[in-house]
């Protein structure tokens, strides 16, 4: 049962509120009227290369849109469910998408730099290739997301599920995953320069050519993890660090 009841807009009405929102834009809020979706029904709404710069998105239906290459940037879309939805190499610098329904959308490409993701639904989402610098991820649900290839470097991923992810030559510099469960996962060829992985679950990981310099596995499981012995000599772990053959330091 869904928790909010969405308001049907129909082609015209959005046409002229996506107007009224480019002129309220351009004209620095002197003209026209920001854009106000919240609750809307949008499913399956063709808002491809759309300009939707800080409009209120908040709690709408995007299921199954079309939202590649959209101007999204610093919009409101807490809660938004964007399931299914197509938002390749859409624009998504610091939008708001805490809480968010996102699981098996296609965000191949997209930028979401410091956007804000935490507690958001990821799960089966394809984030390629995705730029995800300092982007905030905590607590969110990333079980079977494909994160290949994408810029992680700074994101907050603390306590996230990354759960049989696909993280294969990503970025994660200085990136925080904290207590983060990454059992299944693959991180071949990831980058985890000084990576903060304290308390991380990392059973059955897949590390192969991994970067590990100044990694921080204090504390972290790795438990029938692949990787090689020398991967781990410029790591940082400690007593608690459960090694891949289930022993201790």
């Amino acid at each position: 049962m869904n928790l909010f009841s969405w308001k049907k807009v129909s082609h015209r009405k959005l046409n002229k509120i996506l107007e009224a929102h480019q002129m309220w834009f351009s004209s620095r809020q002197k003209e026209g009227i920001r854009a106000n979706l919240s609750d809307a029904n949008l499913r399956e709404a063709d808002l491809e290369g759309k300009d939707l710069r800080r409009a209120d998105l908040s709690n709408s239906k995007l299921t199954k849109a079309s939202l590649n290459m959209a101007d999204l940037r610093e919009a409101d879309l807490i809660g938004a469910n964007l399931s299914l939805a197509d938002l390749q190499d859409a624009d998504m610098r610091e939008v708001n998408l805490s809480q968010a329904d996102l699981s098996n959308a296609d965000l191949q490409q997209a930028n979401l730099i410091m956007a804000n993701l935490g507690q958001a639904k990821l799960n089966g989402s394809n984030l390629k290739d995705a730029n995800l610098f300092r982007t905030y991820l905590k607590g969110a649900d990333l079980m079977n997301v494909n994160l290949s290839g994408a810029d992680l470097r700074e994101a907050n991923l603390s306590q996230a599920n990354l759960s049989n992810a696909n993280l294969s030559q990503t970025n994660l510099i200085m990136a925080n995953l904290s207590r983060a469960n990454l059992v299944g996962a693959n991180l071949k060829e990831a980058n985890l320069f000084r990576t903060y992985l304290k308390g991380a679950d990392m059973r059955r990981v897949d590390l192969r050519g991994a970067d590990l310099s100044g990694t921080n596995l204090s504390e972290a499981n790795l438990e029938d993890a692949t990787l090689l012995e020398d991967q781990l000599i410029t790591a940082v772990i400690d007593e608690k660090t459960i090694l891949p053959d289930g022993s201790n330091k």
